[in-house]
């Protein structure tokens, strides 16, 4: 509760890198980009994010505030996630899989479902199991496809891959909830995202809609993150949405650019990285002012 009760984002967005708010700094730390997308954190608290159309994936650095490119020739990845080992996997849209990065090496984790080329896997969710749930949606030409739905899937450590949450139509973000029970299905095209139990690693159970957003606002769920007291948070409609675990929004934080992934660390208990666009920003809270002698 303590968290929920000192998010209060009021911004005030005049069109600079940072915005005012009683509580809370938005600040540009990295741009120049064409579209970013999934922001993962290593170990190092290193946040790492995609540029979509450009093939990189750069890493920011807290420490230094600087931004560097990582890998190029991604595949226009998009979603990032490190594993418990401390490889990085990436939904290679482009090339129309998913994989595993260990310094130079790649490996392919999944690129086919019943034997037909998967359409464009987006973002992804670990298990403790080392299982990687991902979703397979379609964004721009359609001539190529091989599946005619838009899949969200289960990825078994053994390489056995299983369709899942068949409800959603077009999958776009998706989340674990820290226990590994719950998951998350952001469909954009609905507008609203979609819970299950997770009974097992790879099956589902009680398939619910958790929240939706403003139907008549232009645009639909992205990338989804949670904080530590497991409220759920996702970019969509030029904002940050956050609800608790019961799905009541508790709070909209407006973005200068329309944001489209998120990704909550545990710099100073909670800041939160959010890619939008051309560029990549840091949502913190502002430090209290030390009471002067004499205050009473």
């Amino acid at each position: 509760m303590r968290t929920v009760l000192s998010l209060v984002f009021v911004l005030l967005l005049l069109g600079s890198t940072s915005a005012e708010s009683p509580s809370h700094d938005i600040e540009k730390v990295a741009t120049g980009y064409r579209f970013t997308e999934g922001p993962a954190v290593d170990a190092k608290g290193a946040i790492f994010f995609t540029d979509i159309p450009n093939e990189r994936i750069h890493r920011y650095d807290p420490k230094t505030k600087k931004a560097a490119v990582h890998r190029e020739d991604t595949g226009r990845a998009n979603g990032l996630m490190f594993d418990a080992k401390g490889a990085l996997l990436a939904c290679e849209g482009g090339r129309r899989r998913l994989v595993r990065i260990e310094g130079d090496k790649v490996t392919v984790l999944a690129e086919k479902y019943e034997g037909k080329r998967l359409n464009s896997p987006n973002d992804l969710a670990i298990d403790a199991k080392g299982g990687v749930y991902f979703t397979d949606p379609r964004y721009g030409k359609q001539d190529d496809r091989e599946l005619d739905f838009e899949g969200v899937y289960y990825r078994a450590p053994d390489g056995t891959l299983t369709r899942v949450a068949k409800e959603a139509v077009k999958p776009n973000g998706i989340l674990l909830n820290a226990e590994g029970t719950t998951l998350y299905v952001a469909d954009s095209r609905r507008k609203l995202i979609l819970a299950y139990d997770v009974k097992q690693p790879g099956v589902l159970e009680n398939g619910r809609t958790f929240a939706t957003l403003g139907l008549r606002e232009r645009g639909g769920p992205d990338g989804m993150t949670r904080d530590a007291e497991g409220n759920v948070y996702c970019a969509g409609q030029r904002k940050v949405w956050i609800w608790d675990k019961k799905g009541t929004v508790l709070h909209e934080i407006p973005m200068p650019e329309s944001p489209t992934n998120c990704v909550v660390v545990d710099e100073d208990g909670w800041t939160l990285y959010v890619t939008a666009r051309t560029s990549l920003y840091r949502v913190t809270r502002k430090a209290k002012e030390t009471p002067k002698e004499g205050d009473g």
